[in-house]
């Protein structure tokens, strides 16, 4: 009898052994995810204002230059209605036009990529934590089964002291 609850405080301890290593582990691994997810979130953030603060820039320099060029548009009318030439001004106020038109579809070009670059990021965050999520249920698996087999153990442990 002895012997047996020896061995039953044995596997108490055991037991109690594992689930503090369990527990342990599992708040190692909420710890992680929380960090990497704040880590992405932080980065995602950063990296959007940065993309905010680079849009802010092209859209200044893009109303610089309109506000340069209209002031361009301006003295070549000027200059064309003095030199009674309505022809030259028509034709640079065409070409403004179209440079404004071609610096608009770049910027466009600019955002759709920064827009493909944070979907990635946010598809990654997401990989990250499809991965913690499997492996935490790898885990409560694992010590699921090793419960089981432990219990089968002690069982077959009695049995056999009993058949004894």
């Amino acid at each position: 009898r002895q012997y047996l609850a020896d061995l039953s405080k044995e596997e108490k301890r055991s037991h109690q052994t594992a689930k503090a290593e369990r527990d342990n582990f599992l708040k190692q691994m909420e710890a992680m995810k929380q960090h990497l997810g704040q880590q992405a979130r932080a980065k995602a953030q950063a990296q959007e204002k940065e993309w905010g603060d680079a849009v802010k820039k092209l859209a200044l320099r893009h109303q610089q230059e309109v506000a340069q060029l209209e002031a361009e548009l301006v003295r070549i009318r000027a200059e064309a209605e003095r030199n009674g030439s309505e022809i030259q001004g028509l034709r640079s106020e065409n070409e403004s036009l179209k440079a404004g038109a071609a610096r608009l579809s770049l910027e466009a070009k600019v955002m759709g990529e920064m827009k493909e670059l944070l979907q990635q990021r946010e598809d990654n965050l997401q990989t990250i934590e499809k991965a913690l999520a499997e492996r935490e249920k790898a885990v409560a698996q694992r010590e699921a089964k090793e419960k089981r087999e432990a219990e089968l153990g002690l069982l077959k442990l009695r049995k056999g002291f009993e058949d004894n």
